[in-house]
């Protein structure tokens, strides 16, 4: 799990080269890493109990392992319930860069993200072309695929827009990032069940040597 969170976890590859648009997966990437530093420490509990046939340590591994699956779970319904606070948030980026472009200006900030995330994401506007028909009754150049055109019109401008196109990208990797999960909580379960197995062998161990 550390070495997944420190790979960016399901951060699309996109979304990498566009830092003002990194900055909210890279909270991924931490709680991964914390997730997988809490477990390091929660199986030294495991097998020091395993080795020195302690019970109480088997029985409080088990203990923080079932609170681990419980905050993953917790932070998993978390992210499920807030899904759309990140998306409302590029949303209301974009469209503050749109309305900000400046096509006179070429060290502008928000022409050079605009122009970034739309040839990165081969994508137009914030949920279509016509937001920037809306805006600014033309469309840049890189909405185009070929932006060295001299005029970019709709039929030859990225029919998707950004947010949909980020969602799509988004939603591929965050499949796989439940697979991991999943098989991860998977696996801390049947420690659990394995941990309160071997507890018990001990606890019936020690009563049969005082029978």
């Amino acid at each position: 799990m550390v070495l997944f969170g420190a790979l960016e976890g399901p951060m699309p590859e996109e979304f990498e080269k566009i830092p003002e648009m990194a900055q909210d997966y890279s909270i991924t990437s931490k709680v991964l890493i914390i997730a997988g530093g809490i477990i390091f420490v929660v199986a030294f509990f495991g097998c020091w109990g395993a080795v020195s046939d302690s019970s109480c340590m088997l029985f409080l591994y088990a203990v923080f392992l079932m609170a681990l699956i419980l905050v993953e779970a917790a932070v998993g319904v978390y992210a499920y319930v807030h899904r759309d606070t990140i998306k409302d948030s590029v949303s209301r980026d974009l469209k503050k860069w749109i309305k900000d472009y400046d096509d006179t200006a070429p060290t502008s900030n928000a022409k050079a993200i605009i122009d970034k995330v739309q040839v990165t994401f081969q994508c137009c506007g914030v949920d279509r072309p016509q937001d920037w028909i809306q805006q600014r009754g033309s469309l840049p150049k890189s909405c185009c695929k070929d932006d060295k055109a001299s005029n970019c019109d709709i039929k030859n401008a990225y029919q998707i827009g950004c947010i949909p196109k980020g969602v799509q990208l988004v939603n591929s990797k965050v499949q796989k990032y439940l697979i991991i999960v999943g098989a991860i909580v998977g696996v801390e379960v049947l420690t659990i069940i394995f941990a309160l197995i071997v507890r018990n062998s001990i606890l019936n161990e020690r009563r049969r040597s005082l029978a």
